[in-house]
């Protein structure tokens, strides 16, 4: 869950091109379902976002992915939903985080 929404969250701001997150939007969103009640909200929220971004990438006539760009609308939900799965990782329980206390060390520092 953590690295994921890390590599979205970078992707966003630093790619210059999304062809591809839609397809780690649906990993995310699998990684989200796993811990259940706890984030739930947020498993909703890519519900209700998903296909718009995943129509977002396909621009030309054929329904191909060409050099795609979100719409800064979505780029800025993306990044929120991000910042908030990280902050949430960040906050889990000591002894289920404990083994990735590096991963977390990273996150922190990347966050504030």
């Amino acid at each position: 869950l953590l690295v994921i929404a890390q590599q979205i969250q970078s992707d966003v701001l630093t790619c210059a091109s999304h062809k591809y997150i839609a397809h780690q939007l649906a990993i995310l969103y699998q990684c989200v379902g796993t811990f259940g009640e706890p984030l739930f909200e947020y498993k909703k929220s890519i519900e209700t976002k998903f296909n718009e971004i995943k129509t977002a990438c396909f621009t030309d006539s054929s329904g191909s992915p060409s050099t795609c760009r979100l719409p800064s609308h979505l780029s800025q939900w993306l990044w929120t939903l991000t910042h908030k799965l990280i902050q949430a990782s960040i906050s889990f329980h000591p002894d289920f985080t404990s083994q990735f206390k590096p991963l977390l060390y990273t996150a922190r520092k990347e966050c504030f």
